[in-house]
């Protein structure tokens, strides 16, 4: 949205067309993903619209809306009693997805991800604080007392909340930075290897004869060929081509995809 603003007179407008991309995106993907693979593409475009009614919000108001979509989740999720509900489970499904992108966007206004070092000490306690938790609901789980599909709910947040906070901490090391690097280029081109993974999936089970959803050893398989084909792609082109394809329908405008080379550089310069 920031961006819109330099390059497009409506910025609601590029971020309409991008949403109705990525959800013609995941409808294509619905058809030709293994059986099994749910989109989530799709989700995240519906979801994406009720984002607009948070872009001029105050920040504190969207992160008292972040908490009560945290709740609302949690508690409906509660409210399964062996029988099944339908609606508190859409209710319960639709509240944790929205969360997860009002927190993200929240996060940005306050500025969290701005000097991450001086705010280690309480990232510290939050990650320790989500272990307890994570460990406790194995415990719980076990005692059969509360309904499964509530502590579900809860490993979902907690899950994402200590991988979130441990990456953060581990990320502020020079030899982690260094280690990681190869999934910086993985990120950039994160919407063509989300789809790639599909394909390769489709690959291996016509390969091996089954859909291997379960197996470790395929799964870094597939991660090692995409991480490889993003480093080699993004040594030649700015972005990935399906990064390329959403930018172009964004902003309704041709986009360069190759680098400039370095004697392109030197006569420009």
């Amino acid at each position: 949205m920031n961006r819109s603003t330099q390059k497009v007179n409506n910025r609601y407008l590029s971020f309409l067309r991008r949403i109705c991309f990525l959800f013609v995106l995941g409808l294509i993907h619905t058809f030709y993903a293994p059986q099994g693979i749910q989109d989530v593409l799709m989700v995240y475009a519906v979801l994406g619209l009720f984002i607009v009614i948070f872009f001029k919000r105050n920040k504190w108001t969207n992160l008292i809306v972040t908490v009560t979509l945290i709740a609302l989740s949690i508690v409906t999720a509660f409210l399964h009693y062996g029988e099944r509900i339908v609606w508190l489970e859409l209710l319960s499904f639709i509240s944790k997805g929205l969360s997860f992108m009002v927190l993200g966007f929240t996060m940005g206004q306050f500025k969290f991800f701005e000097n991450v070092y001086g705010k280690l000490k309480y990232i510290s306690i939050f990650l320790i604080v989500n272990i307890f938790i994570y460990i406790s609901l194995f415990y719980v789980r076990g005692l059969g007392l509360i309904p499964v599909s509530g502590i579900e709910m809860l490993e979902d947040y907690s899950v994402a909340f200590m991988m979130t906070s441990s990456l953060l901490i581990i990320l502020q090391w020079n030899m982690a930075k260094m280690i990681l690097t190869p999934l910086k280029f993985y990120g950039q081109m994160s919407l063509t290897n989300y789809l790639a993974q599909s394909v390769l999936l489709f690959v291996f089970s016509i390969i091996i004869g089954f859909t291997p959803f379960n197996s470790l050893i395929v799964c870094f398989i597939i991660h090692a060929i995409l991480i490889t084909f993003s480093i080699v792609w993004l040594r030649y082109f700015k972005m990935g081509p399906v990064e390329w394809l959403l930018r172009y329908f964004t902003y309704w405008s041709k986009i360069p995809k190759r680098k400039r080379s370095v004697r392109t550089n030197l006569e420009s310069v």
